[in-house]
């Protein structure tokens, strides 16, 4: 299934699998499982920043523009509302000295637009991001690799 027809089939559906057991009778809903490449998600919860560019950005914007979706997507993946605000909190106290150019409410409203963003288009995708690398093309554009955890993993690693 390609990401259009993932992203068709997440408009349209609630989330949820339906499954039958072996009468044919229906069981009850469950969560469906992540799919498809992270980068492409991440790509979609940052375009409320990557629209605002004039330009394509280059290696090093690349770089910063996904690391912050990184980390605000890690922060939507936490458990409760108190978590994930304090999260937010932790993003723009290290984001708000590094773009001085830009109001600290916009970029509030931005790390928030990316956040709600990325709660309402993956739901269920339960993964955290472990890592990203953006390699410059040559041509003007950027790959970007992104290197996922499930959720049991990240909260091994946390402990």
């Amino acid at each position: 299934m390609g990401w259009a027809s993932r992203m068709k089939k997440a408009a349209i559906g609630d989330g949820l699998e339906s499954r039958t057991d072996r009468t044919g009778e229906p069981s009850k809903p469950r969560p469906s499982r992540a799919t498809g490449k992270l980068s492409e998600q991440l790509a979609s919860v940052a375009e409320p920043w990557t629209n605002r560019l004039d330009q394509v950005p280059g290696p090093n914007e690349t770089a910063l523009i996904y690391g912050v979706a990184g980390q605000i997507w890690n922060a939507s993946r936490l458990e409760t509302q108190a978590e994930r605000v304090a999260g937010l909190e932790k993003i723009l106290e290290l984001l708000v000295p590094a773009l001085p150019q830009l109001p600290p409410d916009a970029l509030r409203e931005l790390v928030e637009e990316m956040h709600d963003r990325a709660r309402r288009l993956y739901p269920d995708d339960r993964r955290r991001v472990a890592d990203i690398e953006v390699e410059d093309r040559g041509d003007g554009h950027c790959r970007v690799i992104v290197a996922s955890m499930n959720a049991i993993d990240a909260a091994k690693s946390e402990i």
